[in-house]
Order: C-alpha cells, then sequence, then structure tokens
C-alpha cells in the first residue's frame, strides 16, 4: 500500500495528538521557568550544569515523542 492510500488520522488520533502537543507546551514553560529562575526555584545552590542538562532534555525529547507518536499513527495497518 503506497503512502498516499492510507487514510488521514481519526478523531481520535487527532485528540491524542493535540493533548500531546498541550502537555508538552506546558512541560517545556515549567521546565524553562525553572531554568530562568536560577537559584530561587531549587534553594540557594547554583546547579546550572544541572538545570542545562533538564532543559536541553526537555528540547530535544518533546520532537521525538512527537515523531514516535507520528510513526504510531500512520504506519501500515496491515
Amino acid at each position: 500500500m503506497s503512502f498516499s492510500d492510507q487514510s488521514g488520522l481519526t478523531v481520535t488520533q487527532k485528540f491524542g495528538c493535540t493533548l500531546y502537543f498541550l502537555a508538552s507546551v506546558a512541560v517545556f514553560f515549567v521546565v524553562a521557568v525553572y531554568v530562568a529562575l536560577g537559584h530561587c526555584a531549587a534553594g540557594c545552590e547554583n546547579d546550572r550544569l544541572t538545570k542545562t542538562i533538564v532543559l536541553w532534555t526537555t528540547i530535544i525529547a518533546i520532537p521525538f515523542g512527537g515523531f514516535l507518536l507520528i510513526r504510531l499513527f500512520m504506519r501500515d495497518k496491515n
């Protein structure tokens, strides 16, 4: 079956993608605020390396999760 022969996403799948997007945006903004506040958000320690790792892991993990979600929904049904 060619890719063009596949039907589009169902309503449930579209809802799942929308829910994933909204949850991802919320998680990203919480992480961004946590990193931006610096030592105020996590006590008085200056743990810049940990916050940088958390931010970049979030930036990489969110699109990767979206990619996996699209692959799951668009795979061949046969």
